[in-house]
């Protein structure tokens, strides 16, 4: 059985996350869902979301998506290389 997410694993997952960059699609940026956790209301439709997601494979769409931006580093091009050699 899966435990469901709580309060602590909320805060403890935001405090971990950087605070210069967007967690998704969506563009949110991190700061606000450190907002949601100090906001007792937000909370726990926060919480929610995240157990339903969990429990009931009741995925919010946007959480579907992703978008991946390559870019070319020297030191990973030589790197591969090496690697491949």
């Amino acid at each position: 059985m899966i435990e469901s997410v709580t309060f602590e694993d909320l805060c403890d997952a935001f405090s971990r996350a950087p605070t210069t960059s967007s967690p998704g699609m969506d563009g949110l940026p991190y700061q606000l869902f450190r907002w949601i956790v100090a906001n007792s209301a937000w909370r726990e439709i926060a919480l929610a979301t995240f157990n339903n997601a969990l429990k009931h494979s009741d995925i919010p769409l946007s959480w579907l998506e992703s978008c991946i931006v390559l870019y070319k580093s020297c030191r990973i091009a030589q790197a591969l290389k090496r690697c491949l050699a």
